[in-house]
């Protein structure tokens, strides 16, 4: 799955250039229903491979508890873990060796733990995750693992395309405006799909769950996640489409049956 690529050469031109996406596997986290006690997971595969596989799983994330943020840790492992268990199994049957090398996980809004615990519940599933499937040989200790907390309320940022007068940014830029390499804003929107004033940039944190991942890469893949564009190509969705599913199971859930 190959997706254009800005790039500025020293002439200050932007050149076209195709790159395919960094992480194989995306995962995109919501919690939701009526009191917000339902999670919601979606795990895409097959993004840097999609000629070879290319599968969505959403899934409801069982949770024993009436608090479902931030989700219980065993709760959160033992979902994920059924859904790389099940993406397993169905690709070993069609004679597909699973890729799970790289893994991008996008919680919509911050990781969180139990206040009167010292630790981070939902950061440390993944990294049981991690663990579990590095036990099983699935996974090499090479393999790269990040999350991206999400939100969709950048402090009210909006990004200046022009120093002279106030333009829509374009979608796909991006900025690190704090001390924190690991933060930054993006607009997933912008004046590729509508000219006024539409951008509303995301403002992403970066966390490491095993190895270090290129900054950039994880910016691209969060990008390219919101312009898959599966119904309209003049259309940008905001969200990156596993999130953009795991957000909309979870305002289902919410709904009176």
């Amino acid at each position: 799955m190959a997706h254009m690529c800005l790039t500025r050469n020293p002439n200050n031109c932007f050149l076209i250039s195709f790159e395919g996406f960094h992480f194989n596997v995306q995962v995109g986290l919501d919690v939701g229903g009526r009191h917000n006690t339902d999670a919601v997971s979606c795990l895409g595969y097959g993004f840097s491979r999609p000629k070879e596989c290319l599968v969505f799983r959403p899934d409801a994330i069982p949770i024993d508890v009436q608090k479902a943020e931030p989700i219980p840790m065993q709760n959160l492992l033992n979902g994920l873990l059924a859904q790389f268990e099940t993406v397993q199994a169905e690709l070993s049957k069609a004679g597909v060796e699973a890729d799970f090398e790289r893994v991008l996980f996008i919680p919509d809004g911050h990781l969180r733990g139990d206040i009167e615990r010292s630790w981070n519940d939902e950061a440390d599933a993944l990294q049981e995750l991690h663990k579990e499937l590095l036990r099983r040989r699935w996974i090499t200790n090479d393999s790269v693992w990040v999350a991206v907390e999400l939100r969709k309320i950048a402090e009210d940022w909006r990004l200046i395309r022009s120093a002279v007068k106030v333009d829509n940014p374009f979608a796909g830029r991006y900025v690190f405006p704090y001390d924190d390499e690991s933060v930054a804003l993006v607009c997933t929107t912008g004046a590729q799909y509508l000219t006024q004033g539409t951008a509303n940039p995301l403002m992403l944190q970066i966390i490491d769950i095993h190895g270090r991942a290129d900054r950039k890469e994880v910016i691209g893949d969060v990008f390219w996640g919101a312009d898959m564009c599966f119904t309209k190509p003049d259309v940008g969705m905001r969200l990156p489409w596993v999130l953009h599913v795991a957000d909309a199971g979870g305002a289902l859930s919410a709904r009176p049956i």
